[in-house]
Formats: structure tokens, sequence, C-alpha cells
């Protein structure tokens, strides 16, 4: 039981290791149009921002 472990448990953090480090290429992609709503109300819509460097600040206080 404990050899079996011994040889499957280094192959499974390999294999995990080996899949993890995949590189994937977005070319020619675009984040899709979404519209959001500011604390003050008014509407900020994605498409309007392009070409504009941006910055999405997420924060939550659990």
């Amino acid at each position: 039981m404990f050899v079996k472990a011994r040889l499957l448990i280094p192959f499974v953090i390999v294999a995990v290791l080996l899949v993890s480090c995949e590189k994937r290429e977005l070319v020619d992609t675009s984040a899709p149009d979404f519209t959001l709503e500011t604390l003050d109300g008014r509407d900020v819509n994605l498409y309007r921002l392009k070409g504009k460097p941006i910055i999405l600040y997420f924060f939550a206080s659990w």
C-alpha cells in the first residue's frame, strides 16, 4: 500500500505541474463589452474606454 502511494504521489505532483504550466496566448481576442455603474451612479462602458489605460480594482472586506 505505502509503496504504491510513494510512487503515485510524485507522479500526480509532476502531472499537475506540467498541466498547469501550459502557456495559453489570447491572440486576436478582446474583452467582452460590459457596463458598470460607479459609486456616484454614472455608467461606465468598456467600449468608450477603448485605447485608454484603465485599472480595475476589486476589493472585498470579508
